[in-house]
């Protein structure tokens, strides 16, 4: 398990510097087509100067695309790891859901119960504790060996 932990936190410093080396390229291109380009109209070189302009656009294109590559990866991670935290959460919120409707199925029953023996809801739940102590007392007294003596 440690190391799968190493790797993938290597694996993130890795990523990191190569996005901030490709950060660093695209903004040395970016300067150097600002520098190449007219002052009045940045989307247009000097003349003589539309290789480098060419060059440094191609530049920017293409770590952009890279970029955008690595942003898409680190997306899916996430996406993955939002999709199982929300599938956990509706897993949870099913499981109190039922649980909650039992209860009240419950609740019920010992009311109807305490209606029908014209009788307190507090004491039919007394007793029905008070037998579940007894049961579970029961059940471990018929499991407990005998112990030797010596």
């Amino acid at each position: 398990m440690e190391g799968t932990a190493t790797m993938k936190d290597k694996h993130s410093a890795e990523t990191a510097d190569a996005i901030f080396y490709l950060k660093t390229i695209r903004c040395n291109a970016l300067a150097e087509k600002r520098a190449c380009a007219k002052p009045d109209n940045p989307f247009a070189p000097f003349p003589g100067m539309e290789k480098d302009f060419e060059e440094a656009s191609k530049t920017v294109c293409y770590v952009n695309s890279i970029l955008n590559e690595l942003d898409k990866d680190r997306n899916s991670t996430q996406d993955k790891v939002t999709k199982s935290f929300i599938a956990g959460a509706t897993d949870n919120l099913m499981f109190y859901t039922v649980i909650i409707g039992i209860a009240g199925m419950a609740g019920v029953g010992i009311v109807a119960i305490s209606v029908a023996l014209n009788t307190s809801p507090f004491v039919i739940s007394g007793i029905a504790i008070a037998a579940a102590l007894i049961q579970e007392t029961w059940n471990r007294m018929k499991l407990k060996k005998p112990r030797k003596r010596f």
